[in-house]
């Protein structure tokens, strides 16, 4: 992380050195001590980046504090940096999503209506509670944000071989993508598409995402949509369990500081950012 230095006071910094220090839920991994060098009053900041561990509870927060000196004795105190860990949430829409043997599922979408999130998306993951299908490769599914980010979650997969009650879960940091034409089993996969489709209004039309980063870094409240849409006659299938959402979100990260301190007689005031 990169934190700036600028001096607001009305006399010189010649020197000045940084020492983040371990506390506060940080942890320094690497050299602690950074160089920030003369620091004009008045004039522009000075950026120096740091590696740390933080360390908190889901939703918590962290204070980096760096210790401040100008040449080899002359303290000018500390600043802090507090902001705010990831936060993970699991919202689930529990009723049963019925899909025919061709067109589109009921309800059309099931929606999760997310409030109270008070930062942006940094991750996202969907599970399908309970999917059963004759034929697996006519089920598709796509995932939509209020803000209306598009990520295609399952397209063309699983052949012709049927699944029973399995639990598909959704993830971009997933190992492996679910197989073309072999068996599908239950377990944690990347979004996975084999080929193009477009899906019947009001689903948006494509182009869809590959990857459920297409709906990161915005507003996570509103409603969130699930379109399931069977492309081909002769089979059907059901999601009996619903379907469950994992949003991580973090606030940007943005904080300032003002640091106060006697330097050489002359008030010399640092600001943090």
């Amino acid at each position: 992380m990169a934190f700036a230095l600028r001096n607001d006071g009305s006399a010189d910094a010649t020197n000045v050195t940084a020492t983040l220090q371990n506390a506060g839920g940080v942890s320094p991994v690497g050299t602690a001590q950074r160089g920030y060098g003369r620091l004009n009053h008045g004039g522009p900041p000075t950026t120096n980046s740091f590696t740390f561990l933080a360390s908190g509870g889901n939703g918590g927060s962290v204070v980096a504090t760096l210790v401040l000196v100008d040449g080899a004795n002359n303290s000018l105190g500390s600043v802090n940096f507090a902001f705010s860990l990831p936060a993970t949430t699991n919202l689930s829409n529990t009723a049963a999503i019925t899909i025919p043997d061709h067109g589109a599922a009921n309800p059309y979408p099931s929606v999760i209506t997310v409030a109270g999130l008070t930062a942006l998306v940094s991750k996202a993951a969907v599970t399908l509670n309970g999917l059963t299908h004759s034929f697996p490769r006519d089920v598709n599914a796509l995932l939509v944000s209020p803000a209306g980010g598009k990520s295609l979650l399952i397209s063309h997969a699983g052949g012709g071989h049927p699944v029973n009650n399995i639990t598909l879960s959704f993830d971009d940091t997933a190992a492996s993508s679910l197989p073309n034409g072999s068996q599908m089993t239950g377990g944690t996969f990347k979004p996975t598409a084999y080929g193009g489709v477009t899906l019947p209004v009001p689903a948006p039309p494509p182009v869809y995402g590959s990857a459920l980063t297409a709906v990161n870094g915005r507003d996570p409240n509103g409603v969130w949509s699930l379109y399931v849409f069977d492309d081909s006659t002769g089979d059907a299938g059901n999601i009996a369990g619903g379907w469950t959402l994992t949003l991580t979100t973090v606030a940007t990260v943005n904080p300032v500081a003002d640091l106060t301190a006697p330097q050489r007689g002359a008030g010399a005031s640092l600001s943090a950012r």
